[in-house]
């Protein structure tokens, strides 16, 4: 049996490789832009975030993280979250084709 036929709705690997590596490659600040143009993502405070993440790389005694500790469980996490939704109902609609 062709894997085709027992796999049917599974993307072909090559297709899987070819769209994480267009997509995944660069900085984060260009994986964001990429991630607005197909619209995955459309709030702006996804670059915010980015932003913090930056500044946070740099906190080598905490503060930085106590100022955005409100943001970042916040605003930041229920980004996160809707992004899991929503990348979810792919991987759903995929088992019903």
């Amino acid at each position: 049996m062709a894997n085709e036929e027992v796999l049917p709705n599974i993307m072909p690997i090559e297709e899987v490789i070819e769209r994480v590596t267009d997509f995944a490659t660069g900085s984060p600040r260009e994986t964001l832009k990429t991630a607005f143009s197909l619209g995955i993502i459309n709030d702006e405070k996804w670059l915010e975030m980015l932003r913090v993440r930056n500044t946070l790389d740099h906190d080598y005694d905490g503060q930085v993280a106590v100022r955005y500790y409100n943001d970042i469980v916040g605003d930041y996490y229920i980004l996160i979250e809707t992004l899991v939704r929503d990348v979810e109902k792919y991987y759903v609609d995929c088992d019903k084709s």
